[in-house]
C-alpha cells in the first residue's frame, strides 16, 4: 500500500477509500471512522453536473443519533436556563450568562447559539461589537471595513439587525469584484473539483 501524500486533505483520502469500499457495500463513517455496511448510512439524493444520483451521508446512523440527542438536550437545557439568565454555549459547552450571547432576532431563542468569545477570536472585533451596542442608542454604527462612524441608515438592514459594513464599503467591494472578474485572472476560474488532482483524473468520484 502506497504512503498517502501529506498534501492531500483528509476528506479527499476518505472519499477515495470509500470509493473502494463501496464496491463491497461498505463505507467508513466520517465521525467514528469505523467501516460499516451501507445500510448503516442514510441514503440521500445529490446533484452534480445537472444530474441527480443517490449517495449516503458521511455519518452513520449511530453517530447521527448521538449528535441529535446531544443537541436536543442542550437546547432543552437552554430553555430552562434562560429563565435563570444563563445559557450553554454550543461551541465550548460552558454555562454563561445571557449577556455574553449576541442577540439574533431571526432565531427562536433570540440569542446566538455560540457565545461571543467563541464566535470572535479577534479582540478588536469583540470591542467593535460592544462599541456598536453603545453607538446604536444614538443612531450610529462603526463600519468594520473603513472603521468610520456613520449613520445607521448607511447600513443595510438584515434579520439580526444591520450589516457590519456600510453601504459605501459594500459598493466599493462590488466595483472591485466586477473589475477582477473582467480581468484575465478572473476569467481563469478554478472549480472546486479542479483544485484536487485525484478528482480530475476520475470525474466519477462522486457518482
Amino acid at each position: 500500500m502506497s504512503v498517502p501524500d501529506q498534501n492531500i486533505p483528509e476528506r479527499v483520502l476518505l472519499l477515495l477509500e470509500n470509493r473502494q469500499l463501496k464496491k463491497q457495500n461498505q463505507k467508513k463513517c466520517g465521525k467514528c471512522r469505523l467501516i460499516k455496511p451501507l445500510t448503516s448510512f442514510k441514503q440521500i439524493k445529490r446533484k452534480a453536473n445537472n444530474k441527480t444520483y443517490l449517495d449516503y451521508l458521511h455519518k452513520c446512523h449511530d453517530c447521527s443519533l448521538k449528535i441529535g440527542k446531544k443537541e436536543y438536550s442542550r437546547r432543552q437545557g437552554n430553555v430552562e436556563l434562560e429563565k435563570q439568565g444563563f445559557r450553554i454555549c454550543s461551541n465550548c459547552h460552558k454555562k454563561k450568562p445571557l449577556a455574553e450571547f449576541w442577540i439574533d432576532k431571526s432565531k427562536k431563542s433570540r440569542y446566538e447559539s455560540a457565545c461571543s468569545s467563541c464566535q470572535i477570536k479577534n479582540p478588536d472585533q469583540l470591542n467593535l461589537k460592544k462599541e456598536n451596542e453603545n453607538l446604536s442608542r444614538h443612531g450610529l454604527k462603526r463600519c468594520s471595513k473603513c472603521r468610520e462612524i456613520r449613520s445607521i441608515d448607511l447600513f443595510k438592514e438584515i434579520p439580526s439587525g444591520h450589516a457590519s459594513q456600510c453601504r459605501i464599503c459594500q459598493a466599493a467591494y462590488k466595483v472591485e469584484l466586477r473589475k477582477k472578474r473582467s480581468s484575465a485572472e478572473g476569467k481563469k476560474y478554478i472549480t472546486r473539483k479542479s483544485r484536487i488532482p485525484e478528482m480530475n483524473q476520475d470525474p466519477d468520484l462522486f457518482q
